[in-house]
């Protein structure tokens, strides 16, 4: 069996046990099936999250959207600060929901700022991925694929680009409140969701300061919706910056509405359903 123990720099990747509570991340699952659910529906009139691949949605803006997001993110960010340091930046930190479907296929892939094959030029200590599950991690909620020390691979494997392959990938397992952390060199890809539910995961990535953010959260820190000590109290992860942006404020497309009444009706509906 594969040791996830402090193996970063071994393999690529490593599980954190039992990092966040139990009880924030089912609330946090609710929560997101009411925000993903509504995003759908608005992305029927032309707003919400038009950004649906792959029998996946991907949601930004998360900390718009609610404080338990910041709270995941302030329970995070010190193992970012011990792996890259007290400057780094927050890039992403977007929802990943995958809904049951047929149609899925293995998409491998790297993160930024690293492509399929890798620039020897860029340091092996500017980014750092976390994974966070809302649910217990496993092969039948389509837990992430990982591909052992492809950290260390410069090049893309060439079998890794097909729809099917899964080689030696590694199928992640673990429990709700676990954290897994990872290299963004190292090849991974989601799976397919075979639960009747929708599987949601939280994916954050933290980044040295001389890459640019992929997400502007100085645009919705500065709109929060509700008081945050903490992300007022850490500007270094936020303030600097100064991404591409789209009209909506994000430059990856993964949220197309910035509109007041879609936070506000998500607010009261999630207010509904945790009295149901």
């Amino acid at each position: 069996m594969l040791n996830t123990k402090n193996s970063l720099l071994d393999i690529g990747f490593e599980r954190r046990e039992k990092v966040i509570s139990g009880n924030i991340l089912s609330e946090l699952r609710v929560i997101s099936d009411v925000i993903v659910k509504f995003g759908l529906m608005l992305r029927i009139v032309g707003l919400g999250n038009r950004s649906l691949r792959n029998s996946t949605v991907f949601t930004g803006n998360l900390v718009l959207k609610h404080p338990l997001f910041a709270n995941v993110l302030q329970k995070v960010t010190p193992i970012a600060i011990e792996e890259l340091g007290a400057n780094c930046l927050v890039s992403e930190f977007k929802l990943v929901s995958s809904l049951n479907s047929n149609n899925f296929q293995m998409w491998w892939h790297r993160d930024f700022p690293f492509r399929e094959d890798i620039d020897v030029r860029i340091d092996d200590k500017v980014a750092l991925g976390m994974i966070i599950p809302l649910c217990d991690f496993n092969t039948h909620v389509g837990s992430t694929y990982m591909l052992p020390k492809s950290h260390k691979l410069t090049d893309f494997p060439a079998d890794y680009r097909s729809g099917d392959f899964i080689g030696d990938g590694v199928q992640l397992e673990s429990a709700m409140g676990d954290v897994w952390i990872y290299d963004p060199r190292t090849l991974h890809s989601g799976a397919r969701n075979n639960s009747s539910k929708m599987r949601h995961i939280i994916l954050i990535e933290f980044v040295l300061p001389e890459f640019s953010a992929r997400e502007n959260f100085k645009y919705q820190v500065e709109r929060l919706p509700y008081v945050s000590d903490f992300l007022a109290g850490a500007k270094h992860l936020w303030s600097t910056h100064v991404p591409d942006l789209s009209r909506f404020g994000s430059n990856r497309g993964w949220e197309h509405t910035s509109y007041r009444f879609f936070f506000s009706a998500i607010m009261v509906l999630n207010i509904k359903v945790q009295k149901l």
